[in-house]
């Protein structure tokens, strides 16, 4: 079970760090200008996103290296880095809300 949590959590990290460095952001700013929205600073609004989207797959990989080398043993700690991980993943969602007017 251990193995099978690890090999997600690095997984999931490598997947966010390739999203925050491929995924097409002025594209994206193009698609919510079409919806009416307005976005403050664009170029803070694009740094801002991939910056949360590192810190997450950062976060994810750390957490997974720390479950490997047995530094995190007990269960309570994985829940707690779990819903620590958890409120991290919900950051650029709240991000979005502080640029748009």
């Amino acid at each position: 079970m251990k193995n099978f949590i690890i090999i997600i959590l690095i997984a999931a990290g490598i997947l966010q760090l390739l999203l925050a460095l491929l995924m097409p952001w002025k594209r994206i700013l193009a698609m919510y200008e079409e919806n009416g929205k307005v976005i403050s600073n664009k170029g803070k609004f694009i740094f801002c996103q991939r910056f949360l989207y590192l810190l997450i797959g950062g976060y994810m990989i750390l957490v997974a290296f720390l479950i490997n080398k047995d530094i995190i043993k007990s269960t309570g700690e994985i829940l707690i880095m779990g819903v620590s991980l958890m409120i991290l993943t919900f950051l650029p969602t709240l991000n979005k809300y502080k640029y748009f007017k």
